[in-house]
């Protein structure tokens, strides 16, 4: 078997055994965007990814992919706000909806890996910036890849490069 490397497309894969070891042939589910994130609110699983450039907002704007409650089949595609406009700048997303609080989070890190910011909405469309800037990287690094603790975005962990040349992976309480 040959894997074939196409960049800017999103595969999935079924755990056919239910044991998350043994797994399907990867299957296509969108060759316009990357970076996924996603989440499952009242039964239905929402991806968040970067465009590759086809929506009226130009490249690499963050949409919303509805994949009902299959979570492999695109059921609508919306586009995502921050402040009612689109925004272009937040690559590689880590959404959570969290029941308990009653909304969605996101950190977001932007193009030029020089920040990650924690956002958060009701309705997973409109989004509010609540903090800026919650993981900022030192002289000549870059941030990115942010994840959050599975029970608060307070914690987060976030990949740094460094002018060494260091690939690292980094936790902040960054609520302290």
């Amino acid at each position: 078997m040959s894997l074939i490397f196409e960049p800017n497309k999103i595969y999935y894969s079924l755990s056919w055994a239910t044991d998350g070891v043994n797994w399907s042939t990867p299957q296509l589910l969108l060759s316009t965007a990357w970076l996924p994130a996603a989440t499952a609110k009242d039964g239905i699983i929402y991806l968040y990814a970067n465009d590759n450039g086809t929506t009226p907002f130009g490249s690499s704007a963050l949409r919303r992919y509805n994949l009902g409650t299959s979570g492999v089949s695109v059921v609508a595609i919306e586009d995502v706000k921050v402040g009612g406009i689109p925004p272009t700048d937040y690559f590689n997303v880590d959404v959570m909806y969290r029941p308990n609080l009653g909304y969605y989070q996101i950190l977001a890190g932007n193009a030029a890996a020089t920040k990650i910011d924690y956002l958060t909405s009701s309705d997973g469309m409109n989004w509010s910036l609540v903090f800026s800037n919650i993981i900022q990287p030192g002289s000549g690094e870059t941030v990115k890849t942010p994840a959050p603790h599975p029970s608060t975005h307070c914690w987060v962990y976030f990949g740094k490069d460094t002018p060494s040349g260091d690939h690292d992976i980094y936790f902040s309480n960054w609520c302290q």
